[in-house]
């Protein structure tokens, strides 16, 4: 049986070494929203920023043999059989792919057509190119709306705000709004259709906001990733326009900001959002800037914030600097856990 693994416990267990996963994958659960006790996970009339804090179950494990172009065979004859992890339903059931160890450890992709070894993949994060002979690789399912808030766990009505990456500057609209029908979740912004099969990728951020009615709790359980976290951080324009990027960091626990290898310009800056607060548009509660020497508070903080910490279902918007050239910086990091595992 696998060791579960509350977040309110998982710090403590780390501590005293009681979390070992040397035979078995370990699991969790993680409550999102508004932690405060008492409170539901999200008011009346409200945003929280959330992200994908676990992993869902892992249903193959294996050693890369080679890649190609948009491809990863594995060794030791897998035997899936054809399209395995593309199952043919409605709504998808997606699969994702992710590197577990060497180079480019922590890379993920989306699973497109397999042979009987061979995945065919649209890499999210990561570099396809550094993927070797022998790294190790795990395929499960991706979170998807209906997976993680599944019909019934928040009133109809209630919204997940999405945000594509492709929109310039500070401050960027929502690109897709979805929202809970009684059947089921409906694209009602930037799209239209059945959206139970919306993919949520880790590292990112989106929002939950209701409507006259409050989500009594949001609960979500998963493995707890024992690879590093890795997601893109965009810059969409020349210098002169600062851009926004909506992040997390991929961990059930929260890792110090200054032990988690952002890479930062001096100049960036974190945008933190209180989750126990009502409204709906909230700003930013706090502002977080890189400096030469550290991270420093600048608005609702102050000092050095190098131990600020972040994760835990969680989501924020970082800010890339005006003066940074455009592109994009991946960012990868062992979560401080991990050793520990």
């Amino acid at each position: 049986m696998k060791p579960i693994i509350p977040t309110t416990l998982f710090a403590a267990l780390l501590a005293v070494g009681a979390a070992n996963a040397a035979a078995t994958d370990p699991v969790g659960y993680v409550s999102l929203g508004d932690t405060t006790s008492g409170n539901p996970a999200v008011k009346a009339t409200t945003d929280v920023m959330l992200s994908i804090p676990l992993a869902r179950p892992t249903e193959f494990a294996g050693v890369v043999a080679s890649k190609g172009a948009g491809t990863i065979t594995i060794g030791g004859n897998p035997g899936w059989t054809t399209n395995q992890w593309v199952p043919a339903v409605t709504p998808a059931t997606p699969y994702l792919l992710t590197v577990t160890s060497g180079t480019e450890e922590g890379l993920f992709a989306l699973i497109t057509a397999n042979t009987t070894d061979t995945a065919t993949v649209t890499v999210i994060a990561g570099n396809l190119a550094n993927v070797a002979a022998n790294d190790q690789v795990v395929i499960a399912k991706a979170w998807t709306l209906g997976s993680l808030f599944p019909v019934g766990t928040a009133p109809t009505g209630t919204q997940v705000l999405a945000f594509d990456g492709l929109g310039v500057g500070i401050n960027v609209p929502a690109s897709q709004i979805y929202t809970m029908a009684p059947a089921n979740w409906l694209q009602t912004f930037g799209g239209s259709g059945n959206a139970n099969g919306t993919i949520l990728y880790p590292g990112e951020s989106f929002i939950m906001r209701t409507a006259g009615n409050p989500v009594a709790s949001l609960v979500v359980s998963g493995e707890v990733p024992t690879w590093n976290h890795k997601t893109i951080i965009s810059k969409l324009t020349a210098p002169g326009t600062g851009q926004d990027n909506r992040i997390s960091y991929f961990s059930p626990v929260g890792e110090t900001l200054g032990n988690a290898s952002v890479p930062a310009t001096t100049g960036d800056q974190l945008l933190i959002f209180d989750n126990s607060t009502a409204g709906q548009n909230k700003g930013a509660s706090a502002i977080i800037t890189k400096t030469p020497t550290g991270w420093l508070g600048t608005f609702g903080l102050t000092g050095d914030q190098s131990g600020y910490q972040i994760g835990g279902g969680s989501g924020y918007v970082y800010r890339r600097v005006p003066s940074a050239p455009a592109g994009d910086v991946t960012w990868t990091d062992e979560q401080g856990y991990i050793l520990n595992l």
